[in-house]
């Protein structure tokens, strides 16, 4: 366990800081692209982002899972038969979402009823085929086991559409920054097709249909609790658009909304990585071990959830006010709400932990129904009188929703750990009445460090935040030293 303690530490502190570096890219489009475009403008650009990745989501297949599972079959020797794997899922994929598009397009034509128009039934259907193109291709060097090639795409794709974006809407309005998604799929596929020339460039040849179709029914049954999860994340613009016929409340939805995402990425990144140990711990029946450790990782993200929240809360007025301006204040009181989701967004990500290490797709699916289910019904409900603020509300249920699902199928593994949850997010109760002040940048710093500090201390005071967990991440970045796992003599001595 000492050297799972040790691989596990490192894995997940070095994914961390590969996802951070996204993030000045990510914080960059949610700061400038806005104001530069205005809320009206925005709220329609952010629409559109909505309808596309909703859409993405019904043409991914699982091809991530399907090579991971099938190309390490092939051998490093055949490159025969993964150019026949690559070449079939590529064609085969482009296929299909070239039917999705078929359906997508008419809808979009229907709906949407404005000026661009046409440009955005192009764009959607170039972008789901180039995004579709280089998806595979991302996924095929995953499956080679070239991780960092893999991973560099989320990178890319932040920098490339900040970008572009900015640039091409400068020249030509909202008709260049939508024409500019397309210019970002087209770069990433471009890349894609450069690391993987060795194999797919051989001679063409994919499988029969017949053979094929064992992939794509494996692919499914990953991707379409996946293709739920999308509704949850993105459907909100689209819901506050059609309840109140308001892209500036799209606009107020959509940022919050973005904080939320990005935020809840970074946390579920960290809590993705423990799966092979827990898996390891699972098969070795040490479950009580399985539990100390998703507790304690559990805990910390909610003492980083708690962290975020009361910097938003303190200092969310002055950050959006300087970086996009007045005409934007509506999107704090949104941005507050929807952070709420952040923490039954932590447990439903141990949930869809317990379903990879258990083989249950079916409680991954059903925790999805159930969060989008809920989500709809609220909105229905208080988007029409609200708006954005509304649509935040009816996020954090359906969020809130998800995760009870997750507690409630596994509430014998989740008691001991929800309560050691619940122990490090409750002292976070002292962030709440900062909510009723309005103070100037330098009270509201001062307020922020008060809060903290004071949040900081109650959790380190119960024992749940030790500094001997420092030490062990030290210890297992360096490789020095074998990192104790929880509960080990070292740290209870400590």
């Amino acid at each position: 366990m000492e050297d799972d303690a040790r691989h596990t530490m490192r894995t997940v502190s070095f994914g961390a800081l590969w996802r951070l570096m996204r993030y000045p890219f990510l914080f960059l489009s949610m700061a400038v692209v806005p104001r530069i475009m205005g809320k009206e403008i925005y709220g329609q650009y952010a629409v559109f982002m909505a309808v596309f990745l909703i859409w993405e989501g019904f043409t991914g297949l699982g091809n991530v899972q399907v090579f991971g599972r099938f190309v390490p079959e092939c051998g490093a020797d055949d490159e025969a038969g993964a150019a026949k794997l690559l070449h079939s899922i590529l064609f085969y994929g482009l296929v299909i979402t070239a039917g999705i598009a078929a359906i997508a397009v008419p809808v979009v034509l229907w709906t949407y009823q404005g000026e661009l128009r046409t440009e955005w039934a192009w764009v959607l259907a170039l972008t789901l085929l180039l995004g579709k193109t280089q998806g595979t291709l991302f996924a095929f060097l995953f499956g080679r086991n070239q991780i960092g090639r893999f991973s560099m795409r989320d990178l890319l794709r932040s920098i490339l559409m900040f970008a572009f974006v900015l640039v091409l809407f400068l020249g030509f309005g909202l008709r260049g920054a939508l024409w500019a998604l397309v210019l970002n799929e087209l770069a990433l596929a471009a890349v894609g097709m450069f690391w993987t020339r060795d194999v797919l460039f051989l001679r063409p040849r994919w499988v029969p249909f017949r053979e094929f179709k064992p992939y794509l029914l494996f692919g499914i049954t990953f991707s379409l609790p996946t293709m739920l999860q999308s509704l949850v994340q993105r459907s909100g613009n689209l819901f506050v658009r059609e309840l109140t016929l308001s892209y500036e409340q799209v606009s107020f939805y959509d940022i919050g909304n973005q904080f939320l995402l990005i935020t809840g990425a970074f946390i579920g990144q960290i809590l993705v990585t423990l799966v092979p140990a827990l898996t390891a711990l699972h098969l070795r029946d040490e479950g009580a071990r399985a539990q100390e450790w998703t507790g304690r990782v559990l805990a910390y993200c909610g003492i980083v959830a708690v962290v975020v929240l009361a910097a938003l809360v303190c200092l969310g007025r002055h950050v959006i006010r300087l970086c996009l301006g007045e005409a934007f204040g509506g999107v704090y009181r949104s941005a507050v709400v929807i952070a709420v989701s952040l923490f039954p967004l932590i447990v439903g990500r141990a949930g869809a932990n317990m379903t990879i290490i258990r083989k249950e797709p079916g409680v991954y699916f059903t925790s999805v129904l159930a969060g989008l289910f809920a989500m709809t019904t609220a909105c229905v409900f208080l988007v029409p009188r609200w708006g954005a603020i509304g649509g935040a509300w009816a996020t954090v249920s359906g969020y809130t929703a998800l995760a009870a699902v997750y507690g409630w199928r596994y509430r014998a593994d989740f008691s001991p750990v929800l309560r050691t949850f619940a122990a490090a997010v409750l002292p976070g109760i002292v962030v709440v009445p900062c909510c009723f002040v309005k103070a100037g940048l330098g009270l509201s710093l001062a307020l922020f460090g008060l809060a903290a500090a004071a949040y900081v201390g109650a959790v380190s005071a119960l024992k749940i935040l030790k500094f001997s967990d420092a030490r062990m991440l030290l210890r297992a970045l360096s490789g020095k030293g074998k990192a104790d796992p929880p509960g080990s003599a070292e740290e209870n001595g400590s």
